[in-house]
């Protein structure tokens, strides 16, 4: 999800990649979530859940005056309730179920990398609200693999998964149930497919429809990490299994397990603030770090650093001689280059907006998709479905 959503709109080689997510490496390091809990000032990107059609949603998730944050037990999924199974009608209802799966994901996305959280959603309010309604939306689709008790299940899952885990949601299979449609046959999302993968690589520029195909086996062609088995990563175009630390990594042709990096043809912890890089792939980028990212390059006097940036809003300057200075809110597809030559953040368009305009090359704010020139968080579904 997370690293889908930046790579859709660009972050890669000299551009920052801040998750590891689905083929996005990186180096994910827990952090106490309290130094950037409230509002994301001035981030115009206000979720209220009615807007994102949720209902009476529940709290955030922590228990009121836990010193240690720990998170609010969640009610045991009851097999027999599950409609599917047949049983009695169960007292949690999808959209309840998809709450508590958004609440429980954003709360330790918060935890783990408040940087990516910003960078992404501005603040937790909105991560949850427009997940849930996402989730909503897919478990509604035909043939979708979504229950109450898969996401509650789910939801349990990340409650207490590790910082790695969670970004690196390739780890959290319990969490992608697969769907009834087997391959060949139209689809939306990955969880409306048998295989699990729903190739919308080669959707239809209009209507956003894909095509529910098999996984990859390593050193198959591949265009994105959920074509791959489980284990493997989509890189340089082929299913490649990612890299242990210590072992052995060409930054071009191979890809270290989403929280490291590859350093000197191998693979390490991300290089902290400081220490001298080759590529902000190096370096700890769900922390905020890049590679001489506050300089342009020709005002740097030695070799390039690890350095820390931030979250620009619209109109600050993004990108100074093709350094990255500041990241824009909801992605670096809206760090734009304005008349005067200088790159600058444009807000990321909202739900029915207009999208990849070649000369704005605007993105959408997550987890929508630009689906025919408009931003949509629940695609067109008349693909024949």
């Amino acid at each position: 999800m997370i690293k889908a959503h930046l790579e859709s709109r660009g972050w890669r080689s000299k551009n920052l990649r801040i998750a590891g997510v689905l083929a996005i490496a990186a180096g994910w390091g827990c952090s106490d979530p309290a130094a950037t809990s409230g509002d994301f000032e001035g981030v115009d990107a206000d979720v209220s859940a009615n807007d994102a059609g949720l209902e009476n949603p529940p709290g955030r998730g922590k228990t009121s005056g836990a010193e240690d944050g720990a998170l609010s037990p969640l009610p045991m999924p009851d097999a027999a309730a599950d409609a599917d199974k047949g049983g009695p009608p169960s007292l949690v209802t999808v959209q309840i179920a998809c709450d508590m799966r958004a609440d429980r994901f954003c709360s330790r996305l918060e935890a783990c990398s408040p940087f990516t959280l910003r960078a992404i959603y501005g603040r937790y309010e909105v991560c949850r609200a427009r997940l849930a309604a996402r989730c909503a939306w897919e478990a509604s689709l035909p043939d979708s693999g979504h229950t109450t008790y898969s996401l509650v299940s789910c939801a349990q899952t990340i409650a207490v998964a590790s910082c790695e885990a969670v970004l690196d949601e390739r780890e959290l299979e319990g969490c992608r149930p697969t769907g009834r449609k087997r391959e060949g046959v139209s689809c939306v999302s990955h969880t409306q497919c048998a295989s699990g993968f729903c190739n919308l690589k080669q959707q239809s520029k209009s209507d956003g429809c894909g095509t529910c195909q098999a996984k990859q086996a390593i050193g198959n062609p591949c265009a994105e990490n959920p074509a791959c088995t489980a284990g493997l990563v989509c890189a340089q175009g082929q299913c490649r299994k990612p890299g242990a630390n210590g072992a052995d990594c060409d930054e071009r042709l191979t890809a270290c397990e989403a929280h490291l990096a590859c350093v000197q043809g191998k693979c390490v912890a991300p290089l902290a603030a400081g220490v001298a890089c080759e590529s902000t792939r190096q370096c700890a980028r769900n922390d905020g770090y890049v590679c001489g990212g506050d300089l342009p390059r020709a005002q740097l006097v030695s070799a390039p650093v690890c350095r820390m940036t931030s979250v620009a809003l619209a109109a600050e300057v993004c990108l100074v001689d093709g350094n990255v200075v500041a990241h824009c809110f909801g992605g670096p597809a809206n760090c734009v280059q304005d008349s005067m030559g200088s790159f600058r953040c444009v807000k990321a368009a909202r739900d029915g907006e207009p999208c990849g305009d070649p000369a704005q090359q605007t993105g959408c704010e997550a987890p929508a998709r630009c689906v025919g020139g408009t931003c949509r968080l629940a695609p067109a579904t008349s693909c024949n479905l």
